[in-house]
């Protein structure tokens, strides 16, 4: 899909952005502005490794690799979202939400915070995370606050 209108993401993310070097069309160069430069390589090899052995299955059924964990599972869903929103140029407040969770629970994968209107949904979400923001009462009230709105 993202081939067929790749001309057309283009000249809007360059509009949007105003510098060609700064226009992307997909999750792995967004991946590479937003990680730090020391994880990005690691992060890049992890994709391809679950991607190869998703994509490999029906050769090998009985290879092994090792569980998803939930931070894994948290990075897919950013890139995901990413995605959706190059390409459709829309989020949700669920999806700003996830955001801003991932940015209070790895922080020391993120080059720096937004500085937009996410800064305050950040502060606001670190000051309320007092524990491991992977456990499951964490995520659960981030749940039922948005479920709420």
């Amino acid at each position: 899909m993202i081939k067929n209108r790749r001309c057309k993401l283009y000249q809007s993310e360059l509009t949007r952005v105003g510098d060609p070097l700064k226009v992307h069309l997909s999750y792995r160069e967004y991946f590479e502005d937003l990680i730090k430069p020391e994880f990005y390589k690691n992060a890049i090899k992890l994709f391809h490794r679950w991607q190869n052995f998703l994509k490999h299955a029906d050769k090998d059924p009985d290879a092994e690799t090792e569980p998803f964990t939930t931070k894994f599972l948290a990075l897919v869903i950013m890139f995901a979202i990413n995605n959706y929103v190059l390409l459709t140029q829309h989020s949700t407040t669920e999806m700003s939400t996830f955001f801003a969770w991932f940015v209070v629970a790895e922080p020391q994968l993120i080059k720096s915070a937004p500085e937009d209107a996410m800064t305050k949904a950040i502060t606001e979400m670190r000051s309320n995370i007092s524990v491991d923001p992977y456990d499951r009462n964490t995520l659960e009230a981030i749940y039922i606050a948005m479920t709420d709105v």
